[in-house]
Order: C-alpha cells, then sequence, then structure tokens
C-alpha cells in the first residue's frame, strides 16, 4: 500500500485477513471506555505509577480531549471509588454500574471528591 506521510510517498506492507467471527464481542471488550475516559483495575504498577494508596476501586489509565470526563477535569491517574453512590472495588464493579446509569452522575474519586459527570 501506497501512502503519503508528510509530504513524501511511503510503501507499507499490509496483511489482509479475515475478520474474526466474535468480532462483535472483541469490540465490546473494551467498553471500560465510557464518556471519554478508560479504566482499569489498580494493580501494583498502577500504584507505584500513580502513587495510589488504595486497593479498591478503578483507576483512569486515558481520558479523551474535549469528552465529559475531561470537562469534569478527571485525570490519568485518579482512582474511581463510587458511582451514583454504588461502591467501585474493581473493573467488575465498573462494568456492571455503567450500563446501568443514564443521564448525569455523580462520581467520587480519590483526588477531587464528588464531582457530576455529565452525559
Amino acid at each position: 500500500m501506497e501512502i503519503i506521510r508528510e509530504k513524501k510517498p511511503l510503501t507499507l506492507k499490509v496483511n489482509v485477513g479475515k475478520r474474526p467471527e466474535d468480532f462483535e464481542e472483541i469490540t465490546q471488550a473494551s467498553d471500560l471506555a465510557w464518556r471519554g475516559m478508560e479504566v482499569s483495575d489498580i494493580t501494583a504498577d498502577l500504584a507505584r505509577r500513580y502513587r495510589i494508596r488504595r486497593q479498591e476501586g478503578v483507576v483512569i489509565t486515558h481520558v479523551e480531549p474535549d469528552s465529559s470526563a475531561s470537562d469534569a477535569e478527571l485525570m490519568v491517574g485518579d482512582v474511581i471509588i463510587s458511582i451514583n453512590r454504588r461502591l467501585i472495588k474493581d473493573t467488575e464493579d465498573y462494568e456492571s454500574v455503567i450500563k446501568s446509569v443514564k443521564g448525569d452522575v455523580l462520581i467520587r474519586t480519590s483526588r477531587i471528591g464528588f464531582i457530576v459527570l455529565k452525559e
């Protein structure tokens, strides 16, 4: 495949493969991306990197610019403790809660306390 990058032609090798039958499941596996942020369980590495002291909650690993999360001033490294007063212990809790919430939500983080995250 030939493309132009920075006004210069570039040739790339591309391997074309068959679309996996479970493609929908694969794309939905990244459903931890919600309202412009992605989260992860708190691992030893993430706890060390972001100086997280708590063991429960989920850590924000990505915030999309111009999203609800960035508008609410959430940052990478923030730990979400609860959503709509429902305790978040891990990504399993997080997934369960975000599937059922609609509209604006009340989020509690370790850094800034309670904030309202707009829909």
